[in-house]
């Protein structure tokens, strides 16, 4: 079955929708998608986690930020694991706050905002990096309803530079969905932006699976 997202198609079928790059029409979508969401009876399945999973320690960016914003709902234990059925409603959701947080912010590195090379904040201005975007989408979806547990966060590699990504990505019986910074379109994650090394338990936020050894003694930093 294709499954039809902003500007693509995946499973072979034609382009069928164009890619609103205006932040205002589509931020307009974002308040009418809330409606919709809450009467298009999203259904919530709790998911088993895999006893094979490897579970790492969490990025250094990450446990810095939970340090300074303990009680912040990134950091918090989620009750379980959920599964978003990937209604129309919800792909019109995940690309509306997608293409308004990639045309709110403007990128600008960790160094130049704040004088270090890794520091995981929420943006409260008009800059950020990778994880800055996907900490605000994060919020967003989080202000909206949809549960913490259906929302990961992935730490990895841009595919096309090799430096260091974060992005968010969310849990739908198509497989995990990803919100990336420098594409607007919501694609899975194999054809997403980023090659993925670590991605957040949804239950236990403070806990990471191993997608893929990083190379031994490098320290991976979300610089894009």
């Amino acid at each position: 079955m294709a499954m039809r997202l902003w500007g693509r198609a995946v499973g072979g079928r034609p382009e069928t929708t164009r890619v609103h790059r205006s932040v205002r029409p589509r931020a307009r979508g974002v308040r009418s998608a809330v409606a919709r969401v809450t009467l298009s009876l999203i259904l919530l399945t709790a998911a088993t986690p895999e006893a094979s999973a490897i579970s790492v320690i969490a990025p250094v960016g990450y446990r810095a930020f939970c340090l300074r914003f303990p009680s912040d709902d990134l950091c918090h234990a989620r009750g379980a694991e959920v599964t978003l059925t990937l209604t129309p409603w919800l792909e019109e959701l995940l690309s509306d706050i997608n293409i308004y947080w990639n045309h709110r912010l403007t990128w600008a590195s960790d160094e130049t905002l704040y004088g270090r090379a890794e520091y995981w904040t929420v943006p409260t201005g008009g800059e950020g990096d990778c994880e800055d975007y996907a900490l605000a989408k994060y919020g967003q979806l989080r202000r909206l309803g949809v549960p913490g547990g259906a929302l990961s966060l992935v730490y990895g590699k841009l595919k096309t530079t090799g430096e260091g990504h974060a992005v968010l990505s969310v849990h739908t019986d198509q497989g995990l969905l990803v919100l990336g910074s420098t594409m607007d379109d919501v694609l899975p994650l194999a054809a997403s932006e980023i090659a993925p090394v670590l991605v957040e338990d949804a239950r236990l936020p403070a806990m990471w699976t191993a997608v893929q050894p990083a190379p031994e003694g490098s320290t991976i930093v979300a610089d894009h």
